[in-house]
Protein backbone atom coordinates (compact mmCIF):
# COMPACT_ATOMS: atom_id res chain seq x y z
CA UNK A 1 0.00 0.00 0.00
CA UNK A 2 1.15 3.55 -0.71
CA UNK A 3 1.18 5.28 2.68
CA UNK A 4 0.68 8.74 1.20
CA UNK A 5 -2.53 7.65 -0.50
CA UNK A 6 -4.11 7.06 2.90
CA UNK A 7 -3.06 10.43 4.32
CA UNK A 8 -5.74 13.07 4.18
CA UNK A 9 -3.76 15.79 5.97
CA UNK A 10 -0.92 16.15 8.50
CA UNK A 11 -1.05 19.16 10.78
CA UNK A 12 1.83 20.54 12.84
CA UNK A 13 1.09 22.36 16.09
CA UNK A 14 3.29 24.32 18.46
CA UNK A 15 1.69 25.27 21.78
CA UNK A 16 -1.73 24.35 20.36
CA UNK A 17 -1.26 26.78 17.45
CA UNK A 18 -1.44 25.34 13.96
CA UNK A 19 1.95 26.01 12.35
CA UNK A 20 1.80 24.10 9.08
CA UNK A 21 -0.28 21.63 7.09
CA UNK A 22 0.93 19.12 4.51
CA UNK A 23 0.14 15.85 2.79
CA UNK A 24 3.85 15.04 2.50
CA UNK A 25 5.57 13.04 5.19
CA UNK A 26 7.89 15.79 6.45
CA UNK A 27 8.13 19.27 7.94
CA UNK A 28 11.28 21.37 7.55
CA UNK A 29 12.84 24.50 9.05
CA UNK A 30 11.57 23.77 12.56
CA UNK A 31 12.98 25.08 15.82
CA UNK A 32 15.51 22.85 17.53
CA UNK A 33 14.92 21.36 20.98
CA UNK A 34 11.17 21.99 20.62
CA UNK A 35 8.19 19.69 21.15
CA UNK A 36 5.62 19.69 18.37
CA UNK A 37 2.28 17.94 18.05
CA UNK A 38 1.55 16.12 14.80
CA UNK A 39 -2.08 15.42 13.98
CA UNK A 40 -2.48 12.85 11.23
CA UNK A 41 -5.89 12.59 9.61
CA UNK A 42 -6.15 9.59 7.33
CA UNK A 43 -8.58 7.41 5.43
CA UNK A 44 -8.73 3.64 5.41
CA UNK A 45 -10.82 1.22 3.37
CA UNK A 46 -13.98 0.20 5.18
CA UNK A 47 -16.54 -2.01 3.42
CA UNK A 48 -17.55 -0.16 0.25
CA UNK A 49 -16.32 3.25 1.47
CA UNK A 50 -13.53 4.77 3.53
CA UNK A 51 -13.31 5.28 7.25
CA UNK A 52 -11.70 8.43 8.66
CA UNK A 53 -9.39 8.47 11.67
CA UNK A 54 -7.09 10.88 13.48
CA UNK A 55 -4.03 10.29 15.66
CA UNK A 56 -1.86 12.68 17.64
CA UNK A 57 1.83 12.22 18.07
CA UNK A 58 4.23 14.39 20.10
CA UNK A 59 7.78 14.68 18.83
CA UNK A 60 10.72 16.76 20.01
CA UNK A 61 13.37 18.02 17.62
CA UNK A 62 17.00 17.50 18.59
CA UNK A 63 18.87 20.28 20.31
CA UNK A 64 21.88 21.98 18.77
CA UNK A 65 25.24 21.81 20.50
CA UNK A 66 26.41 24.87 22.39
CA UNK A 67 29.62 26.09 20.73
CA UNK A 68 32.88 26.11 22.68
CA UNK A 69 35.08 29.18 22.22
CA UNK A 70 38.27 29.88 24.15
CA UNK A 71 41.67 31.53 23.92
CA UNK A 72 44.04 28.72 23.00
CA UNK A 73 47.12 30.89 23.25
CA UNK A 74 47.65 34.23 24.97
CA UNK A 75 51.17 35.66 24.99
CA UNK A 76 52.26 39.03 26.33
CA UNK A 77 55.54 40.57 25.23
CA UNK A 78 57.03 44.00 25.82
CA UNK A 79 54.73 45.96 23.48
CA UNK A 80 52.61 43.20 21.93
CA UNK A 81 49.91 40.75 23.01
CA UNK A 82 49.22 37.81 20.69
CA UNK A 83 46.25 35.49 20.87
CA UNK A 84 44.70 32.51 19.13
CA UNK A 85 40.96 31.81 19.43
CA UNK A 86 39.96 28.15 19.30
CA UNK A 87 36.35 27.32 18.49
CA UNK A 88 34.32 24.16 18.24
CA UNK A 89 30.99 24.84 16.56
CA UNK A 90 29.64 21.51 15.33
CA UNK A 91 26.24 22.90 14.35
CA UNK A 92 27.58 26.21 12.95
CA UNK A 93 25.59 28.37 15.35
CA UNK A 94 28.18 31.16 15.88
CA UNK A 95 27.33 34.45 14.17
CA UNK A 96 30.27 36.56 15.43
CA UNK A 97 33.44 36.51 17.52
CA UNK A 98 35.15 39.66 18.80
CA UNK A 99 38.31 40.10 20.86
CA UNK A 100 38.42 43.40 22.75
CA UNK A 101 41.50 44.79 24.47
CA UNK A 102 41.10 46.98 27.55
CA UNK A 103 43.58 48.89 29.66
CA UNK A 104 41.68 49.51 32.85
CA UNK A 105 38.14 50.32 31.72
CA UNK A 106 39.29 51.90 28.45
CA UNK A 107 38.69 49.96 25.25
CA UNK A 108 41.98 50.13 23.34
CA UNK A 109 41.18 48.00 20.30
CA UNK A 110 38.79 45.39 18.92
CA UNK A 111 39.48 42.60 16.44
CA UNK A 112 37.47 39.94 14.63
CA UNK A 113 40.47 37.83 13.58
CA UNK A 114 40.84 34.49 15.34
CA UNK A 115 44.64 34.64 15.27
CA UNK A 116 46.10 38.12 15.68
CA UNK A 117 48.06 40.56 17.81
CA UNK A 118 47.58 43.90 19.52
CA UNK A 119 50.65 46.08 18.86
CA UNK A 120 52.18 49.32 20.14
CA UNK A 121 51.18 48.65 23.74
CA UNK A 122 52.77 50.03 26.89
CA UNK A 123 55.29 47.70 28.44
CA UNK A 124 54.92 46.49 32.02
CA UNK A 125 51.18 47.24 31.93
CA UNK A 126 48.05 45.28 32.80
CA UNK A 127 45.60 44.50 30.01
CA UNK A 128 42.32 42.65 29.84
CA UNK A 129 41.19 40.69 26.79
CA UNK A 130 37.48 40.17 26.42
CA UNK A 131 36.34 37.34 24.15
CA UNK A 132 32.74 37.92 23.07
CA UNK A 133 30.86 35.52 20.83
CA UNK A 134 27.26 35.28 19.71
CA UNK A 135 25.37 32.18 18.69
CA UNK A 136 21.80 31.04 18.07
CA UNK A 137 20.64 27.53 18.96
CA UNK A 138 17.52 27.96 16.78
CA UNK A 139 15.31 27.14 19.77
CA UNK A 140 13.17 30.27 19.69
CA UNK A 141 15.18 32.06 22.39
CA UNK A 142 17.13 34.24 19.96
CA UNK A 143 20.81 35.05 19.85
CA UNK A 144 22.91 34.40 22.94
CA UNK A 145 25.98 36.48 23.82
CA UNK A 146 28.77 34.84 25.82
CA UNK A 147 31.77 36.66 27.29
CA UNK A 148 35.06 35.37 28.68
CA UNK A 149 37.72 37.61 30.20
CA UNK A 150 41.47 37.07 30.40
CA UNK A 151 44.06 39.27 32.09
CA UNK A 152 47.73 39.64 31.24
CA UNK A 153 50.68 41.97 31.79
CA UNK A 154 53.07 43.05 29.07
CA UNK A 155 56.76 42.43 29.75
CA UNK A 156 58.92 45.05 31.36
CA UNK A 157 61.06 46.92 28.89
CA UNK A 158 64.75 46.09 29.30
CA UNK A 159 66.52 49.15 30.68
CA UNK A 160 69.44 50.50 28.69
CA UNK A 161 72.67 51.00 30.55
CA UNK A 162 75.65 53.03 29.35
CA UNK A 163 78.95 53.94 30.94
CA UNK A 164 80.02 57.56 31.21
CA UNK A 165 83.69 57.99 32.07
CA UNK A 166 84.23 60.71 34.63
CA UNK A 167 87.94 60.55 35.27
CA UNK A 168 90.66 58.41 33.84
CA UNK A 169 94.16 58.50 35.21
CA UNK A 170 97.14 56.27 34.64
CA UNK A 171 96.02 53.99 37.50
CA UNK A 172 92.32 54.70 38.09
CA UNK A 173 89.07 54.84 36.22
CA UNK A 174 86.10 56.65 37.67
CA UNK A 175 82.85 56.33 35.82
CA UNK A 176 79.14 56.70 36.19
CA UNK A 177 76.31 54.46 34.93
CA UNK A 178 73.48 56.01 32.96
CA UNK A 179 70.34 53.94 33.20
CA UNK A 180 67.38 54.60 30.99
CA UNK A 181 64.26 52.71 32.07
CA UNK A 182 61.10 53.58 30.18
CA UNK A 183 59.02 51.70 32.78
CA UNK A 184 60.47 53.53 35.80
CA UNK A 185 58.21 55.95 37.61
CA UNK A 186 59.26 59.56 37.09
Amino acid sequence: HDKSMLVDVIQLYLDNNLIDTTTNLSFTNLLSNTTYKLVLKYKYPFKDTFGVAEIEYFIKTKELNIPIVNLESLNAFENVITYLVNKSDIDETISSIDVNLYQGNNLISSKKELNSAFNNLESNSSYKLELIYQYDLNDGNGEITATKTFETITSKAKPTVSIKPISITNSNIYFDLIVSDSDAAC
